[in-house]
């Protein structure tokens, strides 16, 4: 609530969240012939303070009627808008990446610069559609009067630190005695009497004291200001700091492409830089645990992708052809990309495990090709005859391969339960991946041996012996036969 609301209001605005929510409960609960408890399973609701409250929601683990993205946008609508209220935000606590979808940091070590691009970095990403429940880490608290020591006072020798004390010793009180009453102890405070301390008026005719025990007026060496105390100081590398986070409907918007167009070059965080120059910017948040989960994952992707090279590079006895194989994984992560394209979800970070495993998983059906191209040409025949039988001779194999690992994964995709929800990606990753590089795989792959063919040199073409080409014991026979 804002700043200023009264306690009732702050009530109000829960018991009104709570209802909808609950009324929301029993309609579902009334489509499946119950009263209640079809779609809220625990309910729990906080009153943190004057101005903060929460309510927090889990939903029934098994056949759930509504996921938990669905029920958000619902609550919102049944709810509508509330007055006074400063940020109403709605959430879906989830697995691993939980958290605001869009979020920047800024720092400075000027106050003021910092509050104006805080609001004014608000405000751009309020206008994009779909991002709601923004929130300002700078945003001001209560009112408070500031002091602020003028040169005469410094002159005279007083410092900041002794004009808060007296201001303090005057209006909280200093202790002077402490007296004891059967099992308690009782302080003796020496302040002004309680109805000099209500007023401003007192402190504007204040007079300070010095160490030779003269006392002046504290308008003259201080000056007495109204302003707005900060709820929250963060500071990071001794600079005051702020967060500015949004949460995005990932069916609406794409939170990636809107931190990329403020960030990018000539963009409004660069010309906010412009016009704040003590300003300083980094990423936050989700965007934040992307960046340096991508970092982590690129080298042990690299890792990966150098083993899985040299264990297909020692048994095929060569260092061209685990390359021809490896090709398919690019084309694995273009399917992956259209699976999420097509399913509506938004590449997250369970997304990139499920690529990282797309890597170990799509070279399988190219090994295979490979594998029997290779045994064609030990039977005695041209490489072009060779990778044209592999395309007819393999196929029922490498499709059936494939179709089964993605209808496999399908009772995963089409799962509603919550807990589905934060492995569904991974699972788009692997189905589509393998069926995008299954058809790489049938067309691209022998193209690609009868080209890097052409392209050794006489000498480095493998012309087996007599006595190596295989027989009927191999699972090959020579001639126009089958081949196993």
């Amino acid at each position: 609530m804002t700043e200023g609301s009264a306690d009732t209001a702050t009530e109000t605005a829960i018991k009104k969240l709570e209802e909808a929510i609950l009324k929301i409960d029993k309609e579902f609960s009334q489509q499946v012939g119950k009263q209640k408890g079809a779609l809220v399973e625990h309910l729990s609701v906080v009153k943190e303070n004057q101005l903060d409250g929460r309510i927090l929601v889990e939903l029934v683990k098994e056949n759930s009627p509504i996921i938990s993205d669905d029920l958000m946008k619902l609550w919102r609508q049944r709810v509508g808008v509330i007055n006074g209220t400063e940020v109403l935000a709605f959430r879906a606590l989830g697995g691993p990446g939980d958290g605001p979808e869009i979020a920047f940091k800024l720092s400075s070590d000027n106050v003021e610069e910092l509050k104006k691009a805080s609001s004014e970095l608000a405000n751009k990403i309020r206008e994009y559609q779909g991002v709601e429940d923004i929130r300002n880490s700078m945003k001001d608290g209560k009112d408070e009067v500031q002091l602020t020591l003028k040169p005469r006072g410094r002159n005279l020798g007083l410092s900041q630190r002794d004009l808060a004390n007296q201001v303090r010793q005057a209006f909280y009180g200093d202790e002077i005695q402490r007296l004891q009453r059967e099992n308690d102890e009782v302080k003796v405070m020496l302040k002004y009497p309680l109805s000099e301390r209500k007023t401003l008026e007192t402190l504007e005719n204040m007079r300070i004291r010095f160490k030779d025990g003269t006392a002046i007026a504290i308008k003259s060496v201080a000056t007495i200001t109204m302003g707005k105390a900060s709820d929250v100081i963060i500071r990071i590398d001794k600079k005051r700091s702020s967060t500015i986070t949004g949460d995005a409907d990932l069916k609406v918007s794409d939170p990636n492409a809107i931190m990329s167009e403020i960030k990018e070059a000539g963009g409004f965080l660069e010309k906010l830089k412009q016009r704040y120059p003590s300003i300083k910017s980094a990423p936050d948040g989700v965007a934040k645990e992307m960046a340096e989960l991508k970092v982590g994952l690129g080298k042990g992707f690299v890792i990966a992708i150098l083993f899985i090279y040299m264990l297909m590079a020692v048994p095929l006895k060569s260092y061209t052809q685990p390359l021809i194989i490896m090709m398919v994984i690019p084309f694995g992560v273009t399917g992956a990309i259209l699976g999420h394209w097509i399913t509506g979800y938004t590449m997250s970070m369970i997304s990139l495990f499920g690529v990282i495993a797309l890597g170990g998983v799509v070279v399988n059906d190219s090994l295979v090709m490979v594998d029997f191209i290779n045994k064609y040409r030990l039977a005695g025949h041209t490489t072009l005859e060779a990778a044209m039988e592999a395309g007819t001779r393999r196929f029922r194999a490498i499709l059936l391969t494939s179709l089964t690992t993605f209808f496999g994964l399908v009772p995963m995709l089409l799962e509603k339960s919550l807990q589905a929800q934060v492995i569904i990606p991974m699972a788009i990753s692997l189905a589509f991946g393998i069926l995008f590089a299954t058809v790489i795989t049938l067309v691209l792959i022998p193209v690609w041996y009868v080209i890097l063919d052409k392209f050794k040199k006489p000498d480095e073409v493998y012309i087996p012996e007599a006595s190596k080409l295989p027989n009927e014991s191999t699972g090959i026979k020579v001639g126009s036969k089958e081949i196993i």
